[in-house]
């Protein structure tokens, strides 16, 4: 009789999948405690588009489909606020982190494409003091590929620390226990310390070696750095020829000049960020082969470091967005910059490795982390992202949501500049952020302010990309000549009389899961016949259509939701 009633169940969702959908039918999803205390959205295009600022999109997943905007002269407004209290946080000079982890993957698919991997029967055990011979094949000290004798250091439960033996003919090997013998022990109760998080969230990686063990390598990565001429640095990097070659080990490089030592002083507490950024590099290597979209894996990279380490990657990269060299906790808006693509309309997903764009990927990470309230959203992520391609990478996403790109688009893009999480439109701090060491921010999302463009256009926008326009008098009008296929959402910032926010929870997530698929229709259907009692269901996010009841056109709903029909 269950299994009649089940089998009853789907066929009536079925049936009631093309039946008509009620003109008040409304989506919600998830809300917290936000900057702004309300927001209220238009994407209603009679009479225009209302609010402070409307965001003009492109959902498309092809990075090459490029809509234009038309002439925007007289239409929007050109005037950006001013700021004051500036507290700067990077000028020229700096070391600037360079990363490479894009170079090296592509490379990889090149060489081996999909080639499996497989078990070192070795099985060698590497206590403190043993040697090895690794193969350095990028950006190797002594100028040139080639093998350098490492020695281990200090062996933690996760992780072996290991460092070249003496300095190299050339001085530039820089040892980490030539700069400091303790570091090689925090390095590793640092690692150890985050291990299990980073597993939790992102998954397992590739024990070549069948002992649990990460090998990090710290050695000068050799990228020209030197205090006279500062500049990029590469900090480290994964490879995954370290898996193929004769190294056959799991590895992460680290730099120790000037990542740990930069001439002057030395903190082993500035790789540690550097460090699970990799090893998620590392993990995401394991179960995709490399291919997942560089844009994506880089996401969830800069996810893993602001995961483990809350606040200390967010702070610089909401600056690199803003394209500034500082902070300001007055500041309301800032003016595009021509010369950042993004700001102009380029996709998200056309890797640069601009620093705008690591800021970008890792907010659109947080923003995953916000709407489905964990980091298990990057789990399945990177398990629906196996053998898959850079344009597939799209059906991962859209696997491990539920939601389709246009969807994901549209409400990332929006909470760029709503920044309200009580309207699913905003962004939550992982916990244990603290504002010690962080410029005292009680919350470092203060920081994001709309980036305005203030020219006259035409303004070419690509799939995955977006602009912000300021309104003249409140609202924006499209020319003529848009392209059709361009969304527009108004946003109007805490305003007067705000309407209510969504209901706690992802609206029509039954099973409380994270996302909306159609087992959640199930379950609501199931509910309002009366086949099932409360137990195990989240009542708060099944009444979809905001009726006040629980009925089969939720289910309907939340049918067409988990399809992306709506």
């Amino acid at each position: 009789m269950k299994a009649l009633k089940t089998l009853l169940s789907l066929l009536t969702v079925c049936a009631l999948l093309f039946a008509a959908v009620p003109g008040n039918a409304k989506t919600a999803a998830e809300s917290g405690r936000g900057l702004h205390s309300a927001v209220a959205i238009d994407d209603d295009p009679e009479g225009g588009y209302t609010g402070d600022y409307v965001v003009i999109c492109n959902p498309s997943e092809n990075v090459y489909d490029g809509l234009s905007t038309g002439s925007l002269a007289g239409r929007i407004n050109t005037q950006v606020e001013g700021s004051s209290s500036v507290i700067p946080v990077l000028d020229e000079t700096r070391k600037v982190l360079i990363d490479v982890d894009g170079e090296l993957m592509e490379e990889t698919r090149r060489i081996y494409g999909k080639k499996e991997l497989v078990h070192n029967p070795v099985k060698a055990d590497y206590p403190v003091g043993s040697t090895k011979d690794f193969y350095i094949g990028y950006r190797n000290p002594d100028g040139s590929a080639g093998d350098i004798t490492f020695k281990v250091l200090y062996v933690g439960a996760n992780c072996r620390i290991w460092t070249p033996v003496g300095t190299g003919s050339n001085g530039n090997y820089y040892p980490l226990d030539g700069i400091d013998e303790s570091y090689a022990k925090s390095a590793a109760d640092a690692f150890d310390s985050k291990f299990d998080l980073m597993i939790e969230s992102y998954g397992g990686f590739f024990d070549m070696n069948d002992d649990g063990k990460i090998n990090l390598m710290f050695y000068n990565v050799e990228d020209g750095w030197s205090p006279s001429t500062g500049g990029g640095y590469v900090g480290g990097y994964f490879s995954a020829n370290d898996f193929y070659n004769a190294n056959k080990l799991p590895m992460i490089h680290i730099d120790t000049y000037p990542g740990v030592f930069n001439g002057e002083t030395s903190s082993i507490t500035d790789c540690y960020s550097t460090t699970v950024h990799e090893f998620q590099h590392l993990i995401n290597f394991s179960n995709t082969y490399g291919w997942m979209a560089t844009w994506l894996n880089e996401s969830l990279s800069g996810s893993a470091e602001e995961l483990c380490f809350p606040g200390d990657a967010l702070v610089l990269r909401i600056v690199s967005w803003h394209n500034y060299y500082y902070i300001s906790r007055s500041r309301t808006e800032y003016e595009y910059s021509p010369s950042v693509d993004l700001h102009t309309g380029a996709s998200l997903t056309d890797w640069s490795g601009s620093l705008a764009q690591y800021g970008e990927v890792l907010l659109f990470s947080q923003y995953l982390y916000t709407r489905f309230g964990s980091t298990e959203i990057f789990k399945k992520i990177i398990q629906n992202g196996y053998n898959t391609s850079d344009q597939y990478s799209f059906e991962a996403l859209k696997a491990a949501t539920g939601l389709s790109m246009d969807t994901l688009w549209r409400d990332f893009f929006t909470s760029m500049i709503a920044n309200c999480r009580e309207y699913n439109l905003g962004f939550n701090l992982n916990e244990g952020y603290t504002p010690e060491g962080h410029y005292d921010l009680e919350d470092p999302y203060s920081l994001l302010c709309p980036v305005v463009y203030t020219g006259s256009g035409p303004v070419i926008i690509y799939g995955g990309g977006f602009i912000t326009v300021k309104t003249l008098d409140g609202v924006f009008v499209p020319p003529e000549n848009a392209d059709p296929n361009l969304k527009y959402i108004g946003v109007d910032l805490d305003p007067e009389n705000p309407p209510p926010p969504p209901p706690a929870g992802l609206l029509g997530d039954a099973d409380g899961n994270g996302a909306v698929e159609a087992a959640d229709a199930l379950l609501i259907l199931r509910y309002s016949m009366g086949i099932i009692g409360d137990e195990g269901i989240h009542l708060e996010n099944c009444d979809y259509d905001g009726s006040g009841r629980i009925d089969a056109t939720d289910a309907l709903l939340v049918l067409r939701k988990s399809m992306g029909i709506i």
